[in-house]
C-alpha cells in the first residue's frame, strides 16, 4: 500500500516577516498574514493530521482542518531544528559574523555537509535522521492513506533534500507551502514526489 503524505510549512510568524530564525526554541503565534496562508493552503482528502507541537505549526494544523475535521496528533519530531546562537538574528548577520562557507555548508544538500552544526544548535544530519525516522514510524502506525503533516521550512527541506534523486538544491519551502511524500508500506520506503514545483 502506497500512503501520501501532504507535507505543509507553517504560515508567517511576525519574525518571518522579519527574516529572523526561530528554530524549536521560539515558540511564536502565526500572524495575520500567517492565518490567511493557512486558510488558503490547497485542500487534499487527507485523513489525519501530525502537527509538530509548536505554535505556528500547530494553529496553522488546525486553521486547515476546520472544514476537515480529523484527527491531529501531536508529534515532537516533527518539530524545527534548534538555531542556537542563529536564533533571533537574520541571514545576513549569519553571513556577517559566521561567513560565507559557514552559510553554504548550513544550505548545502551535499551528504558531506550533513555533519554541519549550527553554532549552539543542531547537527544537520541528526535533523535529517530525526524526521526520516518519524515519517517512517508514522507511515508504520497510521491505518490511512492520506496523512497531512505541519512542520517547518527547513526540517522539510532537510527531508526533501535527502530523498530527492535530483541534483539541484531544493529551496526552503516559503510559508504554507508543501511537498509530497509517499511511503510504501512494503518497502518501507520514502520518496519524495519530484514534479515541476520542486
Amino acid at each position: 500500500m502506497i500512503k501520501t503524505f501532504y507535507c505543509f510549512r507553517h504560515g508567517q510568524t511576525d519574525w518571518n516577516k522579519e527574516g529572523k530564525f526561530q528554530g524549536c526554541g521560539i515558540d511564536l503565534s502565526l500572524n495575520e498574514i500567517g492565518r490567511n496562508q493557512a486558510l488558503d493552503i490547497p485542500h487534499f482528502p487527507i485523513d489525519i493530521i501530525y502537527s509538530s507541537p509548536l505554535k505556528r505549526a500547530l494553529e496553522t494544523a488546525e486553521i486547515y482542518n476546520k472544514n476537515l475535521g480529523v484527527q491531529i496528533i501531536i508529534e515532537p519530531g516533527l518539530k524545527e531544528l534548534n538555531y542556537g546562537d542563529w536564533a533571533g538574528i537574520t541571514k545576513e548577520q549569519i553571513k556577517e559574523k559566521y561567513g560565507e562557507e559557514c552559510w553554504y555548508k548550513y544550505n548545502s544538500p551535499k551528504d558531506e555537509d550533513e555533519s554541519f552544526k549550527i553554532p549552539g544548535g543542531d547537527i544537520k544530519k541528526e535533523v535529517i535522521d530525526r524526521g526520516v525516522v518519524v515519517l517512517e514510524k508514522i507511515g508504520a502506525e497510521t491505518d490511512f492513506p492520506n496523512v497531512g503533516i505541519f512542520a517547518h521550512g527547513r526540517i522539510l527541506s532537510l527531508i526533501a533534500n535527502k530523498l530527492s534523486k535530483s541534483d539541484k538544491r531544493i529551496p526552503i519551502l516559503k510559508n504554507s507551502e508543501y511537498i509530497q511524500i509517499t511511503y510504501d508500506t512494503e518497502t518501507k520506503e520514502l520518496t519524495l514526489v519530484e514534479d515541476d514545483k520542486i
